[in-house]
């Protein structure tokens, strides 16, 4: 296995959380990839990483990118990472 294989299988597990909006796949994706402590997160805490991966995601399709930025937006959140 090469380096691009490890990348397209991240690619592939990213994009299929982020367009799903599933938490609990977003939840797999992030602790085999980015930390294993995000197991235990708040659901609250995965939402709200989810619409802010979204918004800064450029290649977000644009219903989902819409969606997310109203979500935040009617939830307090800003924008900003």
């Amino acid at each position: 296995m090469d380096d691009f294989d490890q990348i397209d299988r991240f690619l592939k597990s990213r994009n299929e959380a982020l367009i799903s909006g599933d938490i609990e796949m977003l939840r797999k994706h992030l602790a085999k990839y980015w930390r294993a402590d995000v197991k235990t997160a708040d659901k609250k805490v995965l939402e709200i990483i989810l619409h802010k991966i979204r918004v800064h995601w450029r290649d977000c399709p644009p219903v989902l990118l819409k969606e997310s930025v109203w979500w935040l937006l009617d939830h307090g959140y800003s924008l900003m990472v």
